[in-house]
């Protein structure tokens, strides 16, 4: 996975992390995050590594298909292009990211 793929992925997660077990989470940012390898992570979880590395990519197609389905980073960008005041800008986008008002 090359850098622009991570920082994909890692936009996806803080934007659709809700969505996502406690387990998932942790997963996910032990990997991501804390760069932590599969083995480091099963031995926290009491899990096997297979199962790991199974988990990341279920979470990986979970964040394609959320973003598929509900198409937040593609309104992010088009916020981010509108000729409104800053402000206004930073609030609506701040709303979407931590997923006010969207039951998330």
């Amino acid at each position: 996975m090359n850098i622009e793929e991570r920082l994909h992925l890692i936009k996806s997660f803080n934007l659709y992390k809700n969505l996502l077990t406690e387990k998932q989470k942790e997963i996910f940012t032990s990997y991501y995050f804390y760069d932590l390898s599969l083995s480091e992570i099963s031995d926290m979880n009491k899990s096997s590594r297979s199962f790991i590395q199974a988990e990341l990519k279920r979470v990986k197609d979970k964040l394609e298909d959320f973003e598929m389905k509900l198409r937040l980073e593609e309104k992010i960008q088009k916020i981010e292009k509108l000729d409104v005041k800053e402000d206004i800008k930073a609030q609506v986008l701040a709303i979407l990211e931590r997923g006010e008002n969207y039951g998330l």
